[in-house]
């Protein structure tokens, strides 16, 4: 998990041997389902 939203665009997939999760897309997306109803 980037705790951080800067370190996504540092740091890519295919940098690491783990998978990463990128949180300000995940809480966008969240965002965004929320405001149409979806979420």
């Amino acid at each position: 998990i980037l705790g951080c939203t800067e370190i996504g665009l540092l740091i890519g997939e295919g940098d690491v041997d783990v998978p990463l999760f990128d949180t300000a897309a995940l809480h966008a997306r969240a965002a965004a389902l929320a405001s149409i109803g979806q979420a």
